[in-house]
């Protein structure tokens, strides 16, 4: 399913085979250098997509997956999704990339 699609990029919700390529991305130092949570390896990324399937049922939002069109890979991710700030849910937007696909404008195109 998409959820929308630009020039360079396909955005679809995540599904558990996505862990590998996904876990590959976030246990990149660099791609993770500021986030709060830090490097995930394969079980972290698991329960990573598991939220995002909670969040797409409970708020109809969430990370979505981000495909290069070229190559057809999933890059990373991009999307709004409910973060507690101060005991208070907020909206919040994330995103990352794998490094390569850095530089390109891509992150601003996906939002």
């Amino acid at each position: 399913m998409k959820i929308c699609e630009t020039q360079r990029l396909l955005i679809r919700p995540f599904s558990i085979d996505d862990v590998p390529a996904l876990s590959e991305i976030l246990n990149d130092d660099e791609v993770m250098k500021y986030s709060i949570r830090g490097v995930c390896d394969e079980a972290a990324t698991r329960e990573f997509i598991k939220w995002c399937l909670q969040c797409y049922g409970s708020y109809g939002l969430g990370p979505w997956a981000l495909i290069d069109k070229n190559s057809n890979l999933l890059i990373g991710f991009c999307g709004v999704s409910p973060q507690s700030v101060a005991g208070n849910e907020e909206p919040n937007l994330g995103y990352r990339l794998a490094g390569d696909f850095w530089n390109k404008g891509l992150a601003c195109e996906a939002a």
